[in-house]
């Protein structure tokens, strides 16, 4: 997706396996993109309130996530820097040397975060990729290094398939929109706005 500096959407997902909602906007910025997301989930009986600001460059290279999740137990905050070329700092900008070469994060309360890979890579039918993430799991925010695979099946103006594999024995097919945004993610989430 070239860069639109009228870029505006917003959207609703919601769980597949029970209660929540997420409310998403994402619009152009300073000659990039920036996200900012609330979901409201169930983990494993825990009730959660996950806040994500996510700001990318023109190419969809993740520069800064800002995390704040609150549950029954106490809240948790993590800020993310990269640079764009693999290079990642967290708090008091500490470097994180254990996510050189990742260009992407994927948040588990979001089908967002697939779209970040999508519309920075720009596949076409039959091109596939191995991508290093930041990984992050909400609600408690940990942070690990993992390797995902991405083969797209088609794509043209009105959306496209992707094949998404986090090469640990999960796999999904998601058909996205033009705008490489998931529409439907088998198992776990489906998007309620727009339809």
């Amino acid at each position: 997706m070239d860069y639109d500096p009228e870029f505006d959407r917003t959207l609703f997902w919601t769980p597949v396996d029970g209660p929540g909602l997420e409310h998403l906007r994402i619009r152009a910025d300073d000659g990039g993109y920036i996200a900012a997301g609330v979901a409201l989930a169930v983990d494993a009986g825990t009730p959660f309130r996950l806040l994500y600001k996510i700001k990318m460059d023109s190419d969809w290279r993740t520069r800064k996530v800002v995390l704040e999740a609150h549950t029954p137990q106490g809240e948790a905050f993590k800020t993310l820097r990269g640079d764009g070329e693999g290079h990642w700092k967290g708090e008091r900008d500490a470097e994180l040397p254990d996510f050189a070469g990742c260009l992407d994060v994927d948040i588990t309360a979001t089908p967002f975060t697939n779209t970040l890979v999508i519309n920075r890579l720009q596949m076409q039918a039959g091109q596939q990729a191995d991508v290093a993430m930041v990984y992050v799991e909400a609600p408690e925010l940990k942070i690990t290094r993992t390797r995902q695979r991405y083969r797209c099946l088609g794509r043209d103006a009105r959306g496209g398939r992707v094949i998404f594999d986090n090469l640990e024995g999960f796999s999904a097919e998601l058909p996205i929109d033009a705008d490489g945004l998931v529409l439907d993610y088998p198992q776990l989430f489906r998007r309620v706005y727009p339809a």
